[in-house]
């Protein structure tokens, strides 16, 4: 059934599953996901450290304690000047959007 639901979604988002695209997973909530966004926090802190604007967050749904959802830690890192931050890459898989948003 989840592979269905996920062929769907990424149907009705105008991409049809490509061969070795995985079904989306939804976990039963895992305690370790915290700890898993501070390791990444601490790794990302040195790095972007003069760069950061906002600090760094651990958003979406492993963010809330008891939620089941996708085993991804999802990372808000405000960057006052993103054409002078480092980039970071990480060793495992990662999708890093840039989305500059509009000062208020």
């Amino acid at each position: 059934m989840a592979g269905s639901v996920a062929r769907c979604l990424l149907i009705l988002r105008g991409r049809p599953l490509a061969e070795g695209d995985e079904p989306v997973t939804v976990q039963t909530y895992d305690s370790v996901w915290p700890a898993r966004f501070e390791d990444e926090r601490r790794l990302l802190q040195p790095v972007l450290g003069e760069f950061i604007s906002g600090g760094i967050h651990h958003v979406g749904s492993t963010a809330v304690p008891g939620l089941d959802a996708k085993p991804v830690i999802d990372i808000l890192a405000g960057i006052g000047n993103l054409a002078a931050a480092p980039v970071h890459r990480p060793a495992g898989p990662a999708r890093l959007p840039v989305c500059p948003l509009p000062r208020r």
